[in-house]
């Protein structure tokens, strides 16, 4: 058990990308900032989340164990490591991961506008009206990316660093950081979005237990965001043309599709290289 990390310092290619990624939403967010002034409170929060966000990856990519020294690694940001908590993939993994994630976004998106119970998390509001109902479902769904960074991400690897490294048990440590992350982005949800949202706190406290576990497991962030920026982005669009029955199909079908063509891509891979899940 004393092996088990959720992250390490290892610089590759995918955490290069979802670095450079959350650099965009971070210009993203300031230019919506800078050009739309009736939104600058709103924007500049959320450009000071992804901001900490982007500094705390950076100290984890930086920072590490002195030797000789015995400090744990922190602050362990979940980022993209090569495979999952318990199992290897090997090349699959990136294209299990964008399509598992791509499937989430594009099925939980269209499930939403049929009113459906996926609709669970409530989403940050802006009003600009120059950017149209697209523009503004984007803006709340980098939103919610821009709170992952914290609340999904750096905060629960940190706990599970902490917990681990004192209490010497590293499951211990995984069950103590995802239920930490409840209560962490509940509060923080409501005192954010008011007492109009206690009624949703418990529903927040859920997901963001099912956002870090995912995290967790597959030791990435593409499905938490992925889920994440669809709730918020959904929310704000159906919200302002309307919804219809005929998206819930919409949704399934897109899904299953997304999850088919990842499926043979996968096996497409596997035949080549020869290995075999779980190898």
């Amino acid at each position: 058990m004393a092996e088990l990390e959720i992250s390490t310092d290892e610089i590759g290619l995918g955490k290069v990308l979802v670095i450079l990624f959350y650099l965009f939403i971070t210009l993203i967010i300031l230019w919506f900032s800078a050009n739309y002034p009736e939104e600058q409170a709103t924007a500049t929060w959320y450009f000071g989340l992804s901001m900490f966000g982007l500094i705390m990856i950076t100290m984890d990519l930086v920072i590490k164990k002195a030797g000789g020294i015995k400090i744990p690694d922190v602050p362990n940001t979940i980022i993209w490591e090569k495979g999952p908590l318990f199992a290897k993939f090997g090349k699959r993994w990136p294209i299990i991961m964008v399509g598992v994630a791509a499937a989430f976004a594009v099925g939980n998106f269209f499930l939403i506008g049929s009113h459906t119970i996926t609709q669970i998390v409530a989403a940050p509001t802006f009003q600009a009206v120059e950017l149209g109902s697209a523009g503004t479902a984007l803006m709340s769904g980098l939103a919610g990316i821009s709170e992952n960074m914290i609340f999904i991400y750096f905060l629960p690897a940190t706990i599970f660093a902490l917990i681990a490294y004192f209490t010497k048990n590293p499951i211990l440590a995984l069950i103590l950081a995802i239920l930490i992350s409840m209560p962490t982005f509940a509060v923080y949800h409501f005192l954010r979005y008011g007492t109009a949202q206690i009624t949703n706190t418990v529903n927040v406290a859920i997901m963001a237990g099912i956002w870090t576990t995912i995290a967790f497991l597959t030791r990435n962030t593409l499905i938490s965001d992925a889920w994440h920026f669809s709730n918020n982005a959904a929310i704000i669009y159906w919200s302002s043309v309307g919804s219809s029955a005929i998206t819930l199909w919409i949704g399934m079908i897109g899904m299953f599709a997304i999850l088919a063509v990842t499926g043979i891509a996968a096996m497409k891979v596997s035949s080549r290289s020869g290995r075999l899940i779980g190898q």
